[in-house]
């Protein structure tokens, strides 16, 4: 041990930090130099509390201790609150005979109709309803090259029955007095000699106001309905000239939207009759066979810039369809010297995203020729 304290100094122990200053922890280190950086003076960042007690709402010190959003907001509110009973009591003052008036909110419009499928019964209606706008002067929405018939209709029914489509018809509403709701209380026996009254007259036929019906949107080269726009649809919106402007085409509409459009909301009052859905009216669309994306409408006119016109295109705005396009002079009326070319003007709307639309059979037909394949298949083969 003496020797080695001769030959060499025993280590020490450096202490690096007893030149610095006790609040070393303060101080940041140079990456470069290893040395201590002159401290970085912050301010203090500490609520400082008024002197003396803070006794409520009122007291400053209070607030900055206590104040938090929600509070701030309800201040706000009653700040207001107390500015307007002051700017009402101004008012009395001047005018104490002015009173507030209430404010109604509008009336739900009611097409007073009943809204149901279409019924062979009603071909030989809607042939003359289609008849009779082809015949139009003004802006005519049906053109074809002979008289419509009922046999016309019966197929434009079948189609849609197959390719699981609606097709619906605004008829006239039955007698309210059949109903016993609508009677007052103890009126059983005049209630019933009404019943009686009815069941020995000839019951009237009901009025057809018009009709509605979804066709495919895109024709193909073959001259069937494109596979490819198995989720795109047209939708015909036809009612009878001498009862137009009375709701009937919004009802139309409206029902069409909800047998296609899961996310659309009634827009008008109307009685709807379905006995039997079969998967194409059903109240939630979701459950439909037949899943659409867009839905498509077509109109004609001459001018743009005609009442009509407008009227047609703020019918449709209402229902949330845009116009995409415009192709003039697409259309010629077939009126010999009187014909007239008009423009075809394409209206859309999307009734649902298209991550909502998943294919059972991708690239296969509707669900009703696959029905009939599948009964096709399964059916015994004859010896």
């Amino acid at each position: 041990m003496g020797w080695l304290l001769q030959v060499s100094n025993p280590p020490t122990v450096v202490d690096l930090l007893a030149s610095t200053a006790m609040d070393h922890h303060k101080k940041d280190i140079d990456p470069i130099t290893g040395k201590f950086l002159p401290e970085v003076i912050h301010p203090d960042t500490f609520k400082t509390l008024g002197d003396g007690p803070a006794r409520g709402y009122a007291d400053i010190a209070w607030r900055q201790a206590n104040m938090t959003v929600e509070l701030q907001i309800d201040r706000e509110i009653r700040s207001r609150e107390v500015l307007a009973n002051k700017a009402r009591l101004q008012v009395e003052s001047v005018q104490p005979e002015l009173k507030p008036i209430p404010v109604e909110p509008p009336a739900w419009p009611d097409a007073e109709c009943i809204v149901r499928p279409a019924r062979p019964e009603d071909f030989e209606a809607i042939a003359t309803i289609m008849n009779l706008e082809s015949k139009a002067k003004v802006n005519p929405q049906v053109f074809e090259w002979k008289e419509v018939v009922a046999a016309d209709i019966r197929k434009i029914y079948k189609s849609c029955q197959d390719n699981l489509r609606p097709f619906v018809v605004a008829t006239s509403a039955g007698d309210p007095l059949l109903d016993r709701s609508n009677w007052p209380e103890n009126s059983t026996k005049a209630y019933q000699s009404y019943l009686a009254f009815r069941a020995s007259q000839a019951e009237a036929p009901q009025e057809l106001f018009g009709f509605a019906f979804v066709t495919e949107a895109r024709i193909g080269i073959l001259g069937t309905a494109c596979p490819g726009s198995r989720h795109a649809g047209q939708i015909k919106v036809i009612v009878h000239p001498d009862h137009q402007g009375k709701l009937y085409g919004s009802a139309l509409l409206d029902r069409i939207l909800l047998c296609t459009a899961p996310f659309h909301r009634s827009m008008v009052d109307y009685e709807w009759q379905c006995q039997n859905s079969a998967k194409v009216y059903e109240n939630i669309s979701y459950q439909n066979h037949r899943k659409y994306a867009w839905v498509y409408i077509e109109t004609f006119c001459a001018d743009r810039a005609d009442p009509a016109t407008q009227l047609v295109s703020n019918f449709l705005q209402k229902f949330e369809f845009k116009e995409v396009g415009c192709l003039p002079s697409a259309i010629k009326t077939d009126r010999y010297y009187e014909s007239q070319w008009l423009d075809l003007v394409l209206w859309a709307r999307e009734t649902q995203p298209r991550s909502n639309i998943v294919d059972t059979a991708p690239g296969a037909q509707p669900e009703a020729d696959r029905m009939h394949l599948y009964q096709t298949l399964a059916r015994p083969k004859k010896k």
